[in-house]
């Protein structure tokens, strides 16, 4: 324990080692003056997300830890980065190491098949986690931690706001998706089919695609072939971006409307605005919606060069959430630390109406954005409208997921 009792896993680590006994999985209390919190930010470093998240989320983070002061009862905190290489294995490696090292917590993992594998090991060794980035229901259902948070992005939140606001502009509406073939590409499949049952829309036809799929010329055609009203993208990174382009050469606009499922700042400065205008998606986070998220995009710029996706605003708050909750808690990891980010209130400024439920899903309001035309920008980065703003109990429902084992 640090004079101002922050438990911390490489305190323990190091206690533990200096007797010959095997660190233990859970948090003690042991004078350990000069000790570290770290944080691993777990990302796409180099891959079809470092756009939206990579060396950006590592940076939010940094700008959390200095508005808590650099320190948490007397306690630094470091911030360290790792790439995924959007590799489970690789990912889960990263983590061990991390964890060998005396790692608090991790956060990011962007893309679900990651983030599963990754809250499976810190699952069994008790490490604090918060999921940025993966929209598996997977995390927070027949998967859930109680070390985990996940914060940002999950398909049934996206999925059902989407399909609801679209679905009650065009009743009965058939639909045509194109997602990948994997937790994720399968959830938004399943969720998008039993709310359009709602609206007495029909789901066409669903193609599923490898994460790694550039081209989508020829899945673009057979979506306009089908007849549809809408045609729903649920993918990410490049795969979204050529999805839109190759949407826009073939004219898409004209015949049905475009939907994306989760799109991002970066994803629409890569495509462009003549490509993408009109296309409307729930965001998590947008940084021109108010004060607060200006102020705070003008000091991630600073440090980055450009305007924070939701991804990494995600990740500022979220940091922030945490240090907050070692600060009230004494713990810097485990059950405890995690179950006092559950009882908090959700206070950073930022996320609206913001609250975890006992399986771990941050719920909060989120906006309902078009993409504006390029006439329409009125500052630089400024891409969206704000058309509503989405109520978080109405999208992810305040009851825990009953398939969550530990509840």
């Amino acid at each position: 324990m640090t004079a101002k009792g922050i438990c911390t896993r490489s305190a323990i680590k190091t206690l533990l080692g200096a007797v010959g006994i095997a660190m233990a999985t859970t948090t003690a209390s042991g004078e350990m003056r000069g000790d570290t919190i770290r944080i691993g930010v777990l990302t796409d470093v180099t891959g079809a997300y470092s756009e939206s998240a990579g060396q950006g989320s590592q940076i939010a983070a940094e700008l959390a830890v200095a508005d808590m002061g650099g320190s948490i009862g007397g306690t630094p905190v470091e911030v360290v980065i790792g790439d995924t290489r959007n590799d489970p294995d690789t990912a889960v490696e990263q983590a061990r190491a991390w964890h060998d090292e005396g790692i608090d917590l991790i956060t990011g993992m962007p893309g679900s098949a990651v983030a599963l594998a990754v809250q499976a090991f810190t699952r069994e060794q008790d490490i604090a986690t918060i999921h940025i980035g993966a929209g598996s229901e997977q995390l927070t259902g027949e998967q859930c931690s109680p070390v985990a948070i996940d914060w940002q992005y999950n398909v049934r939140g996206f999925t059902t706001g989407l399909a609801r606001a679209l679905a009650e502009e065009n009743p009965g509406g058939d639909w045509y998706l194109i997602t990948l073939d994997h937790p994720f590409g399968h959830d938004i499949r399943d969720r998008l089919e039993e709310v359009l049952e709602d609206y007495d829309g029909e789901l066409l036809h669903t193609q599923l695609h490898p994460f790694d799929q550039t081209d989508f010329m020829a899945t673009m055609a057979d979506a306009l072939a089908s007849g549809a009203d809408i045609i729903a993208v649920g993918n990410a990174g490049t795969g979204l971006v050529q999805s839109i382009r190759h949407a826009h050469e073939l004219g898409v606009h004209a015949d049905a409307d475009l939907a994306s499922v989760m799109t991002l700042l970066q994803d629409i400065r890569q495509v462009g605005l003549y490509a993408a205008a009109d296309m409307r998606f729930i965001i998590p986070y947008y940084w021109n919606t108010d004060e607060a998220t200006r102020a705070f995009a003008e000091r991630f710029q600073r440090r980055s060069g450009s305007r924070p996706s939701s991804v990494q605003i995600a990740v500022y708050v979220s940091t922030l959430h945490y240090l907050k909750a070692v600060e009230a808690s004494g713990h810097s990891t485990g059950p405890e630390l995690v179950a006092a980010m559950r009882e908090m209130e959700v206070d950073d400024g930022i996320t609206r109406n913001g609250f975890i439920r006992e399986d771990g899903r941050l719920v909060h309001d989120m906006p309902f954005v078009r993409v504006r035309q390029a006439s329409e920008m009125e500052r630089a980065g400024d891409y969206f409208e704000i058309l509503d703003t989405m109520p978080g109990a109405a999208l992810y429902g305040e009851d825990p997921d009953p398939a969550c084992p530990f509840l």
